[in-house]
């Protein structure tokens, strides 16, 4: 059944054709943006509202103060009484962007309207299980989930490795392509240098999905610096520390924030702060600055196998700290840390494209059902349900894509 997502989810096509010597080869969808604050908060009630649902299940909403957490049971709860329940999915008062009012989250408007920022105060394991809800909304089923969950807070793990070994380690090569190519659903990027002489340094790897899309330039063919796609940074490349953005105190630069997601667009803001075009080669924004991103992997061994990596720095950071480089990779934390600084954005694989949508070997109306629900036209953007229905590749499904798809209905329908 098909059901309306909460939110169109914004993504991007980070190509196969194009190549980044050493990168992955593989096609892998990125968010355009960090996950906002009016997303997270959408996810929150939803998952309020179906405890007994994979939605909202290994959740604790703890109402007196909107701090969720990993429960002690499957369903879902809420209740005054933590009784014991200490890891944190998210925390409302760690950013101050999102409050829980009268039994609903909803996004702070006032004094600064929140809504299109990127949401923080989300530990490793919340981004996990908005992965997973995620998976759900667009359309897709429980068996596309990346992520095992448990009431065990060290059983949360990509779905690829067994629990006594993430205990230990990183996913081997074989667990990634595994992942990569039997899971659909929406996770977190993976990077490099868990196994790298030099941790602190990323490069490129088969699997190093951040790299790829943070730091290659395809029209210089090089790796780039910024994530914006240029060796440089200047107050108008990204929100830093005393950026001079319009989300700074301008009377004490160093008291900023986040900025909305896409900010750094090329136009000229309110009070004349002036942004570059700073989309990089695959159209994403804030690859540099606003907010530290959660990705999936562990740090290092042997000291911080229980942190997880955090990439592309943050609005704290200074001009010159190594985290906003792109091939820097200095920081971790806990998987339950909480900050006004931490934030994530979601990665997936899609499905070759095929007709045969229900899999049962005929491209038959059964299939036509679903593609009726599909077509953008040109230059939309199609859902995770409808990208095994874009044929060209071109992340719409238009006019081009429903050829293909009648060619094949004539040629295999009984």
């Amino acid at each position: 059944t098909l059901v309306a997502p909460k939110f169109n989810l914004d993504e991007v096509r980070v190509p196969s054709t194009i190549r980044q010597p050493a990168g992955p080869d593989y096609p892998f969808h990125v968010g355009r943006f960090h996950i906002t604050t009016a997303q997270f908060a959408a996810f929150l009630n939803d998952a309020l509202a179906n405890p007994g649902h994979p939605r909202g299940q290994y959740m604790f909403f703890h109402t007196p103060t909107g701090d969720v957490f990993i429960n002690a049971v499957t369903t879902g709860e809420s209740g005054v009484e933590l009784d014991g329940r200490t890891v944190k999915m998210f925390s409302p008062s760690a950013a101050g962007q999102i409050r829980l009012l009268n039994g609903q989250y909803e996004v702070v408007t006032a004094p600064v309207d929140y809504s299109s920022h990127p949401v923080t105060g989300v530990s490793w394991y919340g981004a996990v299980k908005f992965c997973n809800w995620l998976t759900l909304d667009q359309g897709m089923l429980p068996r596309d989930h990346g992520y095992t969950k448990d009431t065990d807070p060290t059983r949360w793990r990509p779905v690829t490795i067994g629990a006594a070994d993430w205990l230990t380690r990183d996913l081997n090569d074989g667990e990634r392509q595994d992942l990569v190519e039997k899971y659909r659903g929406y996770r977190l990027p993976m990077d490099d240098g868990y196994n790298n002489p030099t941790p602190t340094l990323d490069s490129a790897d088969a699997y190093n999905e951040w790299y790829k899309a943070a730091a290659w330039n395809d029209a210089l063919r090089q790796n780039t610096l910024f994530g914006f796609g240029r060796g440089t940074l200047t107050g108008a490349d990204a929100n830093f520390r005393c950026s001079g953005d319009g989300f700074e105190d301008v009377a004490n630069c160093l008291s900023g924030g986040t900025t909305p997601v896409g900010y750094y667009d090329g136009s000229v803001k309110a009070g004349s702060f002036a942004t570059g075009p700073n989309a990089n080669t695959f159209g994403l924004f804030d690859m540099t600055g606003n907010v530290h991103q959660w990705l999936q992997g562990r740090y290092a061994p042997p000291n911080t196998i229980d942190r997880h990596t955090l990439r592309g720095g943050s609005w704290n950071d200074p001009v010159n700290a190594p985290s906003l480089r792109t091939a820097s990779r200095t920081l971790f934390a806990a998987p339950a840390t909480t900050s006004n600084q931490l934030g994530f954005r979601v990665v997936r694989t899609p499905a070759p494209p095929t007709a045969d949508f229900d899999a049962d070997g005929n491209v038959d109306l059964r299939d036509f059902a679903p593609l009726s629900a599909c077509p953008t036209g040109p230059g939309g953007a199609a859902s995770a349900l409808c990208t095994g229905f874009d044929f060209d590749h071109d992340t719409d499904v238009d006019l081009r894509d429903l050829s293909s798809f009648m060619n094949l209905f004539m040629t295999s329908s009984p």
